[in-house]
């Protein structure tokens, strides 16, 4: 079932409702199908035709004298995401149809290629996310890279299913609706079979069912649905949209085997995802050797068990049962790695997280991801050095370092034929590489933000790298930045104060204790107020001690920044950066009002356009936008679907919870700021009970790794 529409995209009303067809998985089911046909349309017979039913994301596109001008997802049904552009962008369906009716909207499957969809796993692997389950959900996330990345290369295509509305044309049968629309160019489902009754339906299902695994496409299921168009717009009319079809739905194929071990596998971000080794199992048309581990599965797993594994075409084979019945006695359980198995550094786990971590940015493992990141939209923009090129550049040992691209010559470039179709030769090559180039001499002068997020620091993210890069002139003073220190010791500090006063006072020593903590006070002010006149804070009003303050870069990030430059890879980089004559500036701030400086906004739910643009007028007009709402937020804008606790939480804090509307009068000058207040004094706490130290072989087994 396609998700609620998401924030990635601007959301659209469909003109008309848009209902899924309805599922179903038994005999018994189709003959209720059957039956329901004919007592809405006693009067007429039909016939039925069978079509594969593709993994994807269902969409509806409209045609206006033969050319796209619009292509929403199904969304809810009532609303879509706008995927137009993502289309577009990848060269699907830009020229106009020929012969195609004045207006038409048609409905079909924006779908991803086996070997697309092990493309953009390779892709979620590499960024630490871990792959995905189905492709449909690799299909979303290749549509919302295609409108963000502005690539070129198509990573999916349309395949059309049926009319939801023509002018000027009828359709006498399914089949002639399919012709009519491969001659106008477009592309339909490549298999069909015509059944007089729900027999041969049957047959063709299970047909269908032998060879799903051999088209291009992941296939879920086959659809049934009426041949003939007239008796299937009266059951329309008559029962609503999509009554005149039906999806039968194979169900995964299923097998079991021997846990044999637990591996992992090393993300873009260092995140260690833990995979299960089987004994080797035909699924399907493949042999399986290893599966993800859901979370709740994991639990009780151990070595030995024997576990049931499912597959479904596409899908990842999923360990979905342990039978713990099955044991022997013999399974033993696993422990987690203490070194990546890459590179062999000691693993972390963060506070707070249950996965571990590979700290080592240099560590082989990450790679492909950390280069796809510098090289990224957001990073030096480089849309040449897309995930196969990455990976042929990485593996072959042309680059181990993304600064090695800049040691690339034309020659070498003109090997890789980046971009180039076969059918371009050696002109267009050397005509790609001279472009990369080109590019690469762009990136160098490129702003302090996008290097930033670019190098690939843990915890700095899109959001993080601006307000650090707004507070250092280049790159190079980000090694001994003051803002950044300072940042980590007013953390520390104030940490210390608050576990302090809420130690139980002792009335002996009580005068010698009070002294001790104003004195760590006014550490704290002669510190935050540096932090304020450099920029890097803003203090909230208020006369309790210890003084607080709100800075727009997360403690997280500038811990990470200061970790990168204090380690052995991040003194390498800077000093290799400074030998390329590399320093990236931060760029100058536009004409600010300054109307909303120092307020920090949170942003939740959905809007009109992406969060993105609102995020940089905030920031344009001096505010900083945060992900989670604190004491120090000052607004929290809430869209469509926001989340009640959150704005219950914003409202027990005293943040101010406006509008999409209200937040336009803000940057538009039309309404006044809330001033800043002093939170409400705090009552006497005591200190909590400290909470046991974990062990460093303290592993939770529900924890995987």
């Amino acid at each position: 079932m396609e998700p609620q529409p998401t924030s990635s995209f601007r959301q659209v009303r469909h003109e008309q409702p848009v209902r899924a067809v309805p599922e179903v998985r038994t005999e018994a089911d189709l003959a209720a199908f059957d039956a329901s046909l004919r007592r809405l349309v006693p009067d007429d017979v039909w016939d039925y035709v069978v079509e594969p039913a593709f993994e994807g994301i269902p969409v509806v596109i409209r045609y206006e004298e033969g050319r796209l001008v619009r292509a929403v997802t199904q969304g809810n049904g009532e609303i879509g995401d706008d995927v137009t552009d993502g289309i577009r962008a990848c060269g699907w369906a830009l020229h106009a149809l020929a012969d195609a009716p004045a207006l038409m909207e048609l409905r079909g499957m924006v779908c991803l290629t086996r070997d697309a969809f092990q493309e953009v796993n390779h892709q979620a692997e590499e960024s630490g996310c871990g792959p995905f389950s189905d492709a449909a959900d690799a299909c979303r996330a290749a549509l919302r890279a295609q409108m963000s990345a502005k690539s070129s290369r198509p990573s999916f295509d349309i395949l059309v299913d049926t009319c939801c509305r023509v002018k000027g044309r009828t359709f006498a049968t399914h089949a002639e609706m399919a012709g009519c629309f491969q001659r106008w160019g477009l592309k339909t489902a490549p298999w069909q079979r015509l059944c007089m009754d729900i027999p041969m339906a049957v047959a063709a299902i299970e047909e269908l069912a032998a060879i799903r695994h051999t088209f291009p496409f992941a296939v879920r299921g086959a659809v049934i649905r009426m041949s003939r168009c007239e008796p299937a717009d009266r059951v329309e009319r008559a029962a609503g949209s999509s009554q005149a079809a039906r999806i039968w739905v194979y169900p995964p194929v299923c097998a079991e085997t021997r846990l044999v071990g637990v591996a992992a596998r090393v993300g873009r971000t260092g995140v260690l995802m833990p995979v299960a080794e089987l004994d080797p199992v035909p699924l399907a048309d493949v042999t399986v050797h290893q599966a993800a581990m859901p979370e709740g599965v994991a639990r009780d797993l151990l070595i030995g068990d024997r576990v049931r594994v499912l597959y479904a075409g596409d899908s990842l084979p999923v360990v979905s049962a342990v039978l713990t019945d099955r044991r022997d006695g013999t399974e033993q359980p696993f422990s987690p790695p203490t070194v990546c198995p890459a590179c062999g550094e000691p693993v972390v786990r963060r506070e707070g997280e249950t996965v571990l971590r590979c700290g080592n940015l240099a560590c082989p493992a990450r790679r492909i991801g950390r280069l796809l990141q510098f090289v990224s939209v957001n990073g030096l923009d480089l849309p040449f050095i897309t995930g196969e090129v990455a990976r042929t550049l990485v593996e072959g040992g042309v680059v181990e370092d993304p600064l090695d691209l800049f040691a690339l010559t034309p020659g070498r470039l003109a090997q890789l034929r980046l971009g180039s179709a076969p059918t371009e030769g050696e002109s267009g090559a050397r005509r790609d590489a001279w472009d990369l180039l080109d590019a690469l001499d762009a990136a160098r002068r490129l702003p302090l933000h996008r290097w930033l997020y670019a190098v690939g620091i843990p915890e700095v993210g899109v959001k993080d790298a601006d307000p650090i890069a707004s507070l250092h002139p280049s790159f190079s003073a980000l090694a001994a930045s003051p803002v950044i220190t300072g940042l980590i010791r007013l953390d520390a500090l104030t940490a210390r104060a608050s576990e302090w006063a809420e130690t139980l006072a002792d009335p002996i020593r009580e005068a010698e204790r009070q002294i001790r903590f104003n004195r760590l006070c006014g550490e704290i002010g002669v510190l935050g107020d540096e932090l304020v006149a450099a920029g890097g804070a803003a203090r909230i009003p208020g006369t309790a001690l210890p003084p607080r303050y709100a800075s727009a870069i997360r403690i997280e990030a500038a811990r990470a920044v200061a970790a990168f430059f204090a380690s052995d890879y991040g003194q390498r980089f800077a000093a290799r950066l400074a030998a390329l004559r590399i320093d990236p500036k931060r760029r100058e701030p536009a004409q600010e009002t300054g109307r909303l400086a120092h307020l920090i906004f949170v942003l939740t739910g959905t809007f009109s356009v992406p969060r993105e643009t609102y995020s940089a007028k905030i920031m344009a007009a001096g505010g900083w936008v945060q992900d989670a709402v604190t004491p120090q937020t000052r607004y929290l804008v809430a869209g469509n679907g926001t989340d009640a606790t959150k704005t219950r939480k914003a409202r027990a804090l005293g943040v101010e919870v406006i509008d999409e509307a209200e937040l336009l009068a803000l940057l538009l000058g039309n309404a006044i700021p809330v001033a800043l207040h002093p939170p409400a004094p705090e009552p006497p706490r005591r200190r909590p009970a400290k909470k046991k130290e974990k062990s460093a072989d303290g592993f939770r087994q529900d924890e995987l790794f």
